[in-house]
């Protein structure tokens, strides 16, 4: 599971991380207020990804713990924040990670 973690971490990275430079672009080329809703929206996106992870390593150890139910809910709300950052394959990735993983 942690492979497509992994994975998920690097894409949303990349992602802000290009919507970061746009905006330093968007700068350069003098379109300020461009450039800074690309800054917040890159911002933001970090922020999101973060909390997504935080979440994803607290269901785990819940998971561990034998905590099932609230491991559920909380990869349930780490899984809704990737899927609104990296579309709607998230869940099929995650499904099959968490399928392997229970076995």
């Amino acid at each position: 599971m942690e492979h497509h973690h992994q994975s998920r971490r690097d894409k949303s990275e990349t992602t802000a991380k290009t919507i970061h430079n746009i905006g330093v672009v968007n700068e350069e080329l003098g379109l300020f207020d461009d450039a800074f809703q690309y800054y917040e929206d890159a911002m933001r996106m970090q922020m999101e990804i973060s909390i997504a992870e935080t979440l994803h390593e607290l269901a785990t150890t819940l998971s561990e713990g034998g905590k099932l139910d609230e491991a559920a809910s909380n990869y349930e709300a780490a899984l809704s924040i990737y899927e609104k950052r990296l579309g709607e394959n998230t869940r099929l990735l995650v499904h099959a990670s968490l399928s392997s993983y229970l076995r």
